[in-house]
């Protein structure tokens, strides 16, 4: 995903807005996307595609692609 973005000379940003999301309305870069494989008991979950994330503070978290209740927003800048 980083490819894309630097071939548009742009970064993409994220933040949730749902009030119960964790750290909901501040802005985080999006590192890339990946897939995590999901464990619920002994039995194995098909992967799940994530953003991996940033925050300003150089907290790192996972957010899934698909989370229709976080309100998830997106922005991108220029890079300089």
């Amino acid at each position: 995903m980083n490819e894309v973005f630097d071939a548009f000379t742009q970064q993409l940003f994220i933040r949730a807005t749902h009030p119960d999301a964790y750290r909901s309305g501040q802005w985080a870069k999006v590192v890339k996307t990946a897939f995590k494989p999901e464990r619920f008991g002994e039995r194995p979950q098909p992967a799940r595609p994530v953003y991996e994330i940033e925050f300003v503070d150089g907290k790192i978290d996972q957010w899934p692609v698909y989370d229709e209740v976080a309100g998830y927003e997106f922005a991108a800048q220029v890079k300089p």
